[in-house]
């Protein structure tokens, strides 16, 4: 299944680099690109989002966009990107993972490492079908 991300940035550039770096090693990922609070809760709530990658919305800034988005969704992986060194309040606002916009080159292989979980139990689900079709 390919992976559904939301992507949540007010700068068109930022989306632009955040995608190309997510999409090295996830060329069959689909990428939601939201620039308001609203769209990206929705986003949030629908269970085809695998994961979500949120800086800040035009109507809320970061932090508090990634309270509401937990909100929406409390299992869904949060990875939150800031140039300001937030780790700690990233993750006390519900963010699975900190990283500074510095390191935008590394959000595929971040990206790719907080969905290992998610494909390894997919993978183990198409298993147990094809095992159970050849029974």
């Amino acid at each position: 299944m390919r992976p559904r991300i939301l992507l949540v940035d007010d700068y068109p550039e930022g989306r632009f680099i955040v995608t190309k770096s997510l999409l090295r090693p996830l060329p069959d990922a689909i990428v939601i690109e939201c620039v308001d609070s609203e769209a990206a809760v929705a986003e949030a709530r629908d269970p085809r989002t695998s994961l979500a990658i949120l800086h800040r919305a035009l109507d809320v800034d970061g932090l508090p966009l990634v309270e509401l988005v937990r909100a929406a969704n409390p299992l869904l992986p949060i990875l939150y990107l800031s140039s300001a060194d937030r780790d700690r309040h990233a993750l006390q606002a519900g963010a699975t993972k900190f990283l500074h916009y510095d390191k935008w080159l590394l959000v595929g292989s971040v990206v790719a490492d907080l969905l290992l979980p998610q494909r390894k139990g997919e993978a183990e689900l198409e298993s147990d079908v094809s095992k159970k079709s050849r029974d």
